[in-house]
């Protein structure tokens, strides 16, 4: 797998190797204490994080953060409401992951 720190994504690069996460290892698909809060508050449930990931628009980003990670924040319709995943690609010795930073709504 190639490491996602090397590359320069694209929206459609970027929408690619989530959906090659997605469809390889959900368990690569990580929730930050802050995001878990929030998806409590917002009554926002893992299935929605995955399909807005999956099936949502990019509204910012795929670009570079200071620590050279590709954060990203995607917006999709599931479960009747409007869902806001912001989240970052990184890598480690097991391949490439998403980090879930934080999911609000509209």
């Amino acid at each position: 797998m190639v490491n996602v720190l090397k590359l320069e994504l694209t929206a459609r690069k970027a929408q690619q190797l989530i959906e090659k996460i997605l469809d390889s290892d959900q368990s690569r698909v990580v929730l930050v204490g802050h995001c878990k809060q929030r998806m409590r508050e917002r009554g926002i449930f893992m299935q929605d994080i995955l399909r807005c990931l999956r099936h949502g628009s990019f509204i910012e980003g795929p670009c570079r953060d200071v620590k050279g990670n590709w954060k990203f924040t995607k917006r999709s319709v599931t479960s009747g409401s409007l869902v806001n995943v912001a989240a970052a690609l990184d890598c480690d010795d097991q391949g490439n992951y998403i980090v879930v930073i934080t999911v609000f709504g509209a």
